[in-house]
């Protein structure tokens, strides 16, 4: 009887794991902003600004990033810079970029959700330009597009 017992509990177990219920995220990918590490590198004895901007993403059905370079652009990125004259922010400047999937097509059809690191050089016309914010968003491959993350406003000392 012990022996039959010693079988169906790691059965039971199993099934009762294999019912775990997914995430319940949006097919429509949802952003959040986790971190952007400015600096600013020197090649070639000229100074240029370099970041790396961090954001959170959920998506429920994996195709939040390309597959190929076939693919549309799937991050845009709009840069602002405070303007001291007009006492607002201005856009500096728009980029477009192409993450791809890191696992091949392994997160097609799942719930996914983690942390992307972006780099980022030159987002602002020049350094006279002190205060600056971004934002990013992002279309998946259906063509659901994300809410817009900004950014904290940054005040630069470079």
């Amino acid at each position: 009887m012990r022996g039959i017992a010693y079988i169906w509990v790691p059965v039971i177990i199993s099934a009762i794991m294999g019912c775990a219920k997914q995430p319940d995220y949006s097919e429509t990918p949802q952003l959040g902003y986790v971190d952007l590490a400015l600096r600013q590198v020197y090649r070639e004895n000229q100074a240029r600004d370099t970041c790396d901007l961090r954001i959170s993403f959920s998506d429920a059905d994996g195709d939040l990033f390309v597959r190929s370079s076939a693919d549309p652009s799937n991050v845009l990125l709009r840069y602002y810079v405070y303007h001291v004259d007009s006492a607002k922010f201005i856009m500096s400047g728009v980029e477009s970029k192409s993450i791809k999937e890191p696992a091949n097509g392994y997160y097609s059809g799942k719930a996914i959700s983690g942390e992307i690191q972006i780099p980022l050089t030159q987002f602002r016309p020049n350094t006279s330009f002190k205060i600056i914010k971004m934002d990013v968003q992002m279309v998946d491959l259906k063509n659901h597009k994300s809410n817009i993350v900004s950014t904290p406003i940054f005040t630069l000392n470079f």
